[in-house]
């Protein structure tokens, strides 16, 4: 995937460049590996960040659990 520097110069391009890398085929639990998810809200302060709830295991999570993101703090 070919990533253009100037574009992510908007946060909300930047989650939406995160999802398409992290989840091509749409949001998957990190616990369980399900796809059966849904979208839950988005954070408070990172307001184009997408919380979402798996419904195999009741697991929340976001576009930034277990992403370099999260790790690295970017």
């Amino acid at each position: 995937m070919l990533i253009q520097l100037h574009k992510l110069l908007d946060v909300a391009r930047c989650y939406d460049l995160l999802r398409q890398v992290h989840w091509p085929d749409g949001a998957v639990c990190p616990t369980c590996a399900s796809a059966e998810t849904v979208k839950n809200g988005k954070d408070k302060v990172q307001i184009h960040c997408q919380h979402y709830k798996c419904k195999a295991r009741g697991v929340y999570f976001d576009d930034l659990t277990a992403s370099a993101a999260r790790r690295y703090h970017f």
